[in-house]
């Protein structure tokens, strides 16, 4: 999820989008160090309230912003699809997380061309009624 610092100024909609989905995925070495971190995290917020509810703020902000690139897109014309927001959310915070958990465990069916590919593949359905 948003572990990096990402540059979104002056970008919106769809290619604001794409450059928060990126950053979040595990693709180079500094963000699967991050990944170890988060999965470790995630392990000691299970039994931490204090860190559970400050992993929920951060999943909250982080739907904040992506709802807000997919208004923009839509208004700009770019996201045409009638799918829901919700669920578009729904499915970039579990192509997100999921990669970041099977990079970690299981590699060879997370590898960084299909991260990407996974990814262009949800961002072109949006383009398309």
């Amino acid at each position: 999820m948003m572990r990096r610092h990402v540059e979104l100024e002056g970008l919106r909609g769809l290619t604001a989008l794409r450059e928060l989905c990126v950053s979040a995925m595990p693709i180079d070495d500094e963000r699967i160090t991050a990944g170890r971190v988060l999965l470790t995290f995630w392990q000691l917020s299970l039994g931490d309230r204090r860190r559970h509810d400050k992993y929920l703020e951060h999943v909250r902000d982080w739907r904040g912003l992506l709802h807000r690139f997919l208004a923009e897109g839509r208004e700009d014309g770019d996201i045409v699809t009638v799918t829901p927001d919700e669920q578009i959310i729904d499915e970039i915070v579990l192509l997100n997380a999921g990669a970041t958990v099977m990079s970690l465990v299981a590699g060879e069916f997370s590898t960084i061309d299909l991260q990407h590919r996974h990814l262009e593949s949800l961002l072109d359905r949006l383009t398309r009624p």
